[in-house]
């Protein structure tokens, strides 16, 4: 079925008039038999909603379609006037219903308010992508590493972000240090679909300094932190539910040893404090007082005061802006406790587990997995993992010279590269510019050699230093093709 085949539906001859607008979408319906003609003035899905003339006498049906990704409810209004959306009149699945004797010049308008939404990818809730209304963005980004996103002070009752969301040129939105453009932008900047949650501490939506209870977003064994776990069904139907939910984590984490007991209260204070599913906005000074009382009431009787254990992997130097390190790296292994001796050890990948020396760990080639944990003299553990990316070699370029007749030859240009892969070949001839090329190309010969320059660039950022082809004059034969410097597989 074709999209614009699907923007709108009838009902079958010899049956009452019934149209379903399934599409937001610039058009005009033209139903002659029927005498309904409908025209949508819309900029969807740059913006929600649409502008729709019926133009009909008489009995009509108008279903409107309500997307999937509308979460705090579509309004509509009938010149002006709004409609309410009742068992009777309003709603039938997924669709918004007027049943009416209709006049030709109604004007119906439909305002689907766009959200932005993070949406965890199935098999790890870390990574997400951001989508706003039907819209899923795109993180513009050189990066060719997992880019951060930090979203827990924005998310909503319903799971919604009501994030800064910034209009920039050509398009585009900012979030942060993020430039997010349309998937249907079309344009050839480098991106990031998915992007990796990365949330510091334990904090909620609100303007109270105390939403954000400074206790690190600590994971348990299986990856999954405490705010993966809190949202994990993506939303509540009302605060008791959130809070609750809050209140359930935090005995678990407590239980696992990864929250003391100050700790988890300064999480249940959060919570409180906080403007996740408060009706009408913020509270007043002193309103989540009785809230408070009553989650501190059932807070957990952890077997510990303090912290867990604190571990870091501190990398020696910042990688470059790909996101990978392009020379050996030194990761430094620090821990503390509140009390008591901490043993500190680390594994990289599925390796067996090893104390953390006094001296740095030291990284080759490769995308490393790094975990390091800290047990103290209670027997509370905590972990953090890292990943590092390594790639200190440039790709290798080979180039296969094939003799087309006597006065040309057909070039081939392939690079490999094992750690991050080749991002990109380029090449140059003496009448023409870089440029980057993917098949093989031809060159025509001529009376004097010809040098082809060309070089390759890997995923992480290395380049490969420049190599030249001499193509003989067009009465030499083919053996004259050299390559300098010689291919050398490292």
């Amino acid at each position: 079925m074709r999209y614009q085949d699907a923007v709108y539906f009838r009902s079958a001859p010899g049956t009452p008039r019934v149209v379903w607008v399934n599409q937001y979408v610039a058009s005009t319906l033209r139903w002659p038999d029927a005498g309904v003609r409908l025209t949508q003035d819309t900029r969807y899905p740059l913006e929600g909603g649409s502008r729709i003339r019926v133009d009909v006498t008489g009995d009509l049906e108008l279903r409107l379609r309500v997307p999937g990704w509308v979460t705090s409810g579509a309004v509509v209004r009938v010149d002006g006037e709004a409609q309410t959306a009742g068992p009777d009149d309003g709603t039938d699945g997924a669709y918004l219903v007027l049943r009416r004797d209709w006049r030709p010049g109604t004007v119906v308008e439909i305002d689907l308010p766009l959200t932005l939404r993070e949406v965890a990818t199935p098999d790890d809730p870390s990574v997400v992508s951001l989508e706003l209304g039907p819209t899923v963005l795109l993180a513009r980004s050189a990066a060719t590493t997992w880019l951060p996103v930090a979203t827990a002070a924005w998310r909503r009752l319903d799971g919604t972000l009501d994030a800064p969301l910034v209009p920039g040129d050509g398009g585009t939105w900012h979030l942060g240090d993020l430039v997010l453009e349309p998937a249907w932008s079309g344009s050839d900047e480098r991106y990031h679909l998915y992007l990796r949650r990365s949330d510091a501490t334990i904090a909620f939506a609100g303007a109270d300094p105390a939403a954000d209870s400074g206790v690190p977003d600590v994971a348990r064994p299986d990856g999954r932190t405490f705010l993966d776990t809190v949202w994990s069904d993506g939303g509540f139907a009302d605060r008791p539910a959130f809070l609750e939910a809050v209140l359930r984590v935090t005995h678990e984490f407590a239980g696992l040893g990864l929250l003391g007991g100050d700790e988890a209260r300064r999480v249940l204070v959060a919570a409180a404090r906080c403007d996740v599913g408060r009706a009408g906005g913020p509270a007043a000074p002193g309103a989540p007082a009785g809230e408070e009382a009553a989650l501190l009431a059932r807070a957990p009787e952890a077997a510990h005061t303090g912290s867990a254990p604190r571990v870091a992997i501190v990398p020696a130097e910042a990688p470059a802006v790909s996101g990978w390190h392009l020379r050996p790296v030194a990761l430094t292994v620090s821990a503390r406790a509140d009390a008591g001796q901490t043993a500190v050890e680390v594994r990289v990948g599925e390796a067996p587990w090893t104390p953390a020396g006094a001296g740095p760990l030291v990284l080759a080639d490769g995308v490393h997995t790094v975990t390091a944990r800290a047990v103290d003299s209670s027997g509370r553990e905590r972990r953090v993992v890292r990943e590092v990316s390594v790639d200190t070699r440039p790709p290798v370029t080979t180039a296969t010279v094939r003799r087309l007749g006597a006065r040309g030859v057909e070039i081939s240009l392939s690079a490999a590269d094992d750690v991050s892969g080749v991002d990109s070949i380029r090449w140059k001839g003496p009448d023409t510019f870089w440029a980057t090329f993917a098949e093989p190309f031809t060159r025509a010969l001529s009376d004097e050699p010809q040098v082809i320059e060309y070089t390759s660039t890997d995923r992480a950022g290395n380049q490969e230093p420049v190599r030249t082809l001499v193509l003989p004059g067009w009465g030499e034969p083919a053996a004259a093709v050299s390559v300098t410097p010689p291919t050398v597989v490292p």
